[in-house]
């Protein structure tokens, strides 16, 4: 790759006669934050270790890149902490947007999920356990998915995915700190299949078109499991030529199935880059420099055209991509309560929505005018996991914040 360290402009790379492909490199693009330095913030990883017993998750979970540091702000780079501190006075709201519940799920949420139908919350929770709950209900909290070895392993649910499809409605994917994959029956609080890593999976996403699953780990592998035969399908990874960079070299924090094409997803993390995968092929056939994901950052369209990349830093934190080219179409300005993002989605075909941690905020952006229309500030430390009701579309919205889930709506 070359730069030339200025501004914010694109250089396209074509001279790649080994294989690599055209790779389109954003120039001057933050790189990832630094590990803390006192112990309170080194407890705060990208993937959040507990704020009460300060428990580290294991497998490298509670570490950060070395020699790594994000974008300059008017702070000091050693207070940047991925949950912040939540400041007095409540939730501040801006545009067209209302809080219509909040409910307490009694331990730190990792991640959440609507169900296919709509009509539940799967929320992920720090001691490896995931509550089912209706937030219509008197009752909200109708079972909980937990068996002798989640309780026993007490880690967390870094990831949940349902399996799209009607007749999935009750199918649910978890990935496990502990390295566990796990597929739930939500209707029998059973796990239909389990399988197990050395290293911790952080991600994971159901083909929607053929009986794939794949998940993302710790150390920088994807592996794509038959879910019908529950067996190891692909390795896809880094090849070991050291003049190739075809693959991850750090955490896997995002996988998204491309919507039409079966083989073809993306996938993101912490060495900096968005890999484009063919998954006949061992190694990626393209990738994006510059994107640091660490969380729920990527998504793309319905059509398939486009990626929404959120970057966990203080510069070029949201930007839309061209599926095909790799070039940049928007690169969307940060509001000036500048907010680190943690996860996105797009919110029906114009609208993006994002949840963000060091200053705790949720937007909704309008893609085309390029600017917030709603936001949500102080709403909790941070928000690190979200989802919209009709996926696609706009619809209820449920963010996390630290041991509750916000059920929120917003207005055009």
């Amino acid at each position: 790759m070359t730069s030339d360290g200025g501004g914010g402009g694109l250089r396209v790379d074509s001279s790649m006669g080994r294989g690599e492909g055209p790779y389109i490199t954003p120039l001057a693009l933050s790189p990832a934050p630094s590990s803390r330095t006192s112990s309170r913030q080194s407890q705060r990883t990208l993937v959040p270790a507990t704020r009460r017993s300060g428990r580290s998750l294991g497998s490298g979970m509670g570490s950060s890149p070395k020699n790594s540091r994000p974008s300059s702000r008017s702070s000091s780079v050693d207070s940047r902490s991925f949950l912040g501190l939540q400041e007095a006075g409540g939730p501040i709201l801006d545009g067209n947007i209302r809080i219509l519940n909040a409910i307490d799920c009694g331990n730190q949420i990792f991640s959440l999920r609507y169900t296919e139908d709509g009509s539940e919350v799967l929320v992920g929770l720090m001691d490896g356990s995931i509550k089912v709950i209706n937030p219509a209900a008197a009752n909200q909290s109708i079972s909980v998915l937990a068996n002798h070895d989640t309780i026993k392993e007490s880690l967390p649910v870094t990831c949940i995915r349902t399996k799209p499809g009607p007749e999935w409605k009750n199918t649910i994917g978890a990935s496990y700190a502990s390295g566990h994959l796990r597929v739930w029956n939500m209707e029998t609080c059973s796990v239909q299949f389990s399988i197990q890593e050395a290293e911790e999976i952080l991600c994971l996403s159901f083909n929607p078109i053929i009986n794939i699953v794949g998940v993302g780990k710790g150390n920088g592998e994807i592996k794509l499991f038959d879910h019908e035969t529950q067996k190891l399908a692909s390795i896809l990874t880094k090849s070991k030529n050291p003049n190739m960079i075809d693959g991850h070299k750090s955490k896997v924090f995002s996988i998204v199935n491309h919507p039409l094409n079966p083989q073809e997803f993306i996938s993101g993390g912490w060495d900096g880059e968005i890999h484009i995968w063919d998954a006949r092929c061992p190694h990626s056939v393209r990738r994006i420099q510059g994107p640091f994901i660490a969380g729920e950052g990527l998504d793309m369209d319905r059509k398939g055209r486009e990626i929404l990349a959120g970057s966990w830093r203080g510069q070029h934190q949201l930007l839309q991509i061209d599926y095909g080219s790799g070039a940049i179409i928007s690169d969307i300005e940060p509001d000036t309560q500048n907010s680190y993002i943690s996860c996105l989605q797009y919110l029906g075909k114009d609208h993006a929505m994002t949840g963000g941690t060091d200053i705790s905020m949720f937007r909704v952006i309008d893609l085309k005018k390029r600017k917030t229309m709603a936001s949500i500030r102080n709403l909790g430390p941070g928000i690190i996991s979200l989802d919209c009701q009709k996926r696609g579309h706009i619809s209820k919205i449920a963010v996390n914040t630290d041991t509750h889930i916000n059920i929120l709506e917003f207005t055009k």
